[in-house]
């Protein structure tokens, strides 16, 4: 076993020990015992779905969606014209952002408090649905 692997187990009981302190303490915890279960003992399959289900934003991706962002607040004339998600989508989609990783970094710059502007912008016809409303649920935070 090499040292990733080792590093994921051990992520994985941690995990493990967090939701079924959750369970016993009775805290909303919406994975199953057998799930559990897994997480401690490390069951390949269970850990690997653990981990897709956190999924990942790489810096650079971050990076070139904020720089576009920016580019977008800092500039009256493209914060006016700006209607919605639509208008980047195709740029994001180049560099293999997808619409839910978009979402997440825009849920993450929303709960910072940063480009409130055009994420207030998102909020319209030009933008999927799910990109309309950026509230912060607890269990998010």
């Amino acid at each position: 076993m090499n040292i990733d692997e080792q590093n994921q187990l051990f992520l994985a009981r941690l995990l493990g020990e967090v939701y079924r302190i959750q369970k016993h303490r009775g805290v909303p915890c919406a994975v199953s015992d057998g799930h559990i279960f897994g997480l401690l003992h490390g069951f390949e399959h269970v850990v690997e779905e653990e981990l897709d289900t956190i999924g990942f934003v790489p810096k650079e991706s971050f990076e070139y969606f904020v720089d576009i962002l920016t580019a977008i607040e800092n500039d009256a004339s493209k914060l006016e014209s700006f209607k919605g998600y639509y208008d980047i989508e195709k740029e994001l989609e180049k560099v293999n952002i997808s619409r839910d990783m978009a979402l997440k970094i825009l849920n993450y710059l929303n709960a910072s408090k940063e480009y409130q502007q055009v994420i207030k912008k998102m909020d319209s016809t030009d933008s999927p649905m799910e990109f309309r409303s950026f509230k912060q649920h607890k269990e998010d935070l």
